[in-house]
Order: structure tokens, then sequence, then C-alpha cells
């Protein structure tokens, strides 16, 4: 009997997804505001095919649902707590330059969240000889957008490095309320590194090889020193290198 309630509960877990949809779009809620932290494992429910590592930051576990279409594959990020305040971030930030969050699971002491799946970090486009300043452009184009929509949240993104941004979109469960000034900085580390292929030690702004740049690129990463916002960098040099 145990046995069969057990495969009943798993698979009405696995309608969750489903219903939550229908509700929200009755309510006029987006679905993300109504994500339940789960009681149980992760792992009734997905099968663990590999561990993947990002850039510098630790190892993240891919799965994919039980039961699911093959190669419907999620990111599982194991961690040790999750505050409420910190899983209302979670919920409040919607917006195509984060990483959408699908499930949340509470084992014990143990917490997962289950997220979109993305492959690779920036990490791995630093010092690459093919990028140039209409990618350039392109690439922090989308990251400058997304550290505007934190400013409107009053947040920042707290660990801004090409570790810490996928290439589609950047990581959004480091985000914390402070000011903004300090990620414009990290940005402007971001894009020394992506140009250069290392960050120079100290707070001066440069690069080796400013010939290989366009000047629009080479003001821009400028702007980075002086600007106090996102909005404000983009107001100043609206990405004309791109």
């Amino acid at each position: 009997m145990s046995n069969t309630v057990n495969r009943l509960q798993k698979r009405h877990a696995n309608r969750i997804d489903p219903l939550r949809l229908v509700e929200t779009n009755r309510l006029g809620r987006r679905a993300m505001e109504m994500v339940l932290v789960k009681p149980n494992s992760p792992w009734d429910y997905y099968s663990k095919i590999y561990s993947l590592k990002l850039g510098e930051n630790e190892p993240v576990i891919v799965a994919e649902r039980k039961g699911g279409p093959s190669f419907d594959l999620v990111s599982v990020h194991p961690c040790q707590d999750l505050s409420q305040s910190q899983l209302e971030l979670l919920r409040s930030i919607q917006h195509a330059n984060f990483v959408t969050v699908h499930e949340v699971y509470n084992e014990q002491d143990k917490w997962y969240i289950v997220m979109e799946h993305m492959t690779r970090s920036l990490q791995e486009a630093v010092g690459n000889p093919f990028l140039d300043s209409s990618k350039l452009a392109a690439i922090i184009g989308q990251i400058v957008t997304a550290l505007g929509y934190l400013e409107d949240k009053g947040l920042r993104f707290g660990s801004l490095t090409c570790s810490d941004v996928l290439l589609h979109p950047s990581r959004q469960h480091h985000c914390t309320q402070s000011d903004s000034k300090d990620d414009i900085r990290r940005l402007g580390n971001v894009m020394m590194e992506l140009m250069d292929g290392y960050v120079k030690d100290g707070a001066n702004i440069g690069i080796d090889n400013p010939e290989r740049w366009s000047p629009e690129a080479l003001h821009f990463l400028g702007a980075t020193t002086s600007a106090s916002s996102a909005k404000e960098l983009l107001q100043v040099c609206i990405l004309p290198f791109s």
C-alpha cells in the first residue's frame, strides 16, 4: 500500500507545474509568485545525469525529469540554507536576462534550487581572439540591462565576475540589497578580462592592446569608472560600439 501511495504522490508532484500555470493565469499572477517549497527530495522526480562546473563556481547537477521528454534538462543547485527573504527574492526577479527558477525543494536541512539549464559561463570567452567590439557590445549590453533591472528593485548583483555570468542569461541568486556602484566597477573588470584575458591589479582600468578595440568600446570601458548606476552608464554611452 505504501509503495502505491508513494507512486501516486510522485505522479501528482509531476503535475504541479501545469496546474500552477493554470492557477496563475486565473489569478493574473506570474508563475514564479506561486512557487511553493516542496518538502522532499528533487531526486524523487529528477534523475542525475552529470555534474557541471560553471567557471570558478561550485559544480551544479544537470538532471532531467523522470518520465519526461529526453534531454529536457535542468540545473539543480544544492545550497545549505535558504531564508524566506531569499525565496521571495527568487520569486520577484522575472526578466529575460536572468535564469528562470522552476522549483525549490527542502529535504531536512538541505535545499535545492531547480533552474533553467545553462551550459557554460562567460569565463569561457575570456581572452577569446575572435571576440571583437561588436560581440563585446552584445555581451555587455545584456549585462547592463540586467543591472538596470536590479536597480529598479533596489538590488545589486553582489558578485559580478565572468564566472557569475552565463552566456544567456546571468545568474540571479547572488543578488542583494545595496548600492549598484560596486556592480558598475566590477562590470569594468569583466570587460577588461574579456578584452585582455585578465584583470589588472588595483583600481586602474586599462587594457594592453587598445588598438584592437574601437574608440567607442574604450570610451564605454572608461565610463565604468565614473558612472554611479547602470542607467547613467547607458545614458552616457548607449553601447555605440554594437
